[in-house]
């Protein structure tokens, strides 16, 4: 009987193993067709072709298209968990330290995940689907910023004058503003220029919330 149940535990967990593989395929070649040619240029189609799977099967994982994009950003966009854990981890630490090492996790990010915030920026206006995504994660990292910026404003590190949500949101609009002027730019010298920018852009929001 232990047998037995051994070797049905080890085929539901083949299984699971074969259907996140097949998972992280589509969301590839979905994330490869919505940076190349748009989401809404993309069909459900297009994604199977490109996965190398039926369309069937993509309806298996995701109900819909707005679903496949909203998972994306879930299995690939890690700077939203990591800033979360981080901002946790850190609740107590200086505001110099904090935000050093939130500004290198953004510039990481946009090393490896270019191709995912692209598509998201310039797809977000015109979309409703993509705009949501988008929405949902600023909200997010907005109030896990804001939720640090209060606790320094506790701890007689920030100025009071300026509200902390105020400031989370004019930061994360500094940084994003980078990536809207540098879409078109090659790869290779992005991440150096990203660093200078956020780093600019940081001395000057350190100087301004301390006031």
């Amino acid at each position: 009987m232990r047998e037995t149940h051994l070797v049905a535990e080890s085929s539901r967990s083949q299984r699971q193993d074969q259907a996140d593989t097949t998972r992280r395929i589509i969301l590839e070649a979905a994330l490869q067709l919505f940076s190349q040619q748009g989401y809404g240029s993309t069909s459900t189609r297009q994604i199977a072709v490109e996965a190398g799977v039926s369309e069937g099967l993509i309806f298996h994982h995701f109900e819909t298209k707005a679903q496949l994009f909203r998972a994306i950003p879930e299995q690939r966009g890690r700077l939203p968990r990591e800033l979360h854990d981080l901002l946790l981890a850190m609740s107590d630490r200086p505001l110099d330290e904090v935000m050093a090492s939130l500004v290198d996790r953004f510039v990481g990010m946009l090393a490896q995940e270019m191709d995912l915030v692209r598509v998201v920026l310039s797809e977000s206006a015109t979309d409703s689907d993509v705009g949501n995504v988008f929405r949902d994660l600023l909200l997010g990292f907005e109030a896990d910023l804001a939720s640090y910026l209060i606790g320094r404003q506790e701890a007689g590190e920030m100025s009071t004058a300026v509200p902390a949500s105020s400031a989370a949101r004019a930061l994360i609009g500094a940084l994003f503003y980078f990536v809207l002027i540098s879409r078109d730019k090659q790869h290779q010298d992005l991440v150096e220029r990203a660093r200078r920018h956020a780093n600019e852009v940081l001395a000057v929001w350190l100087d301004g919330v301390r006031r």
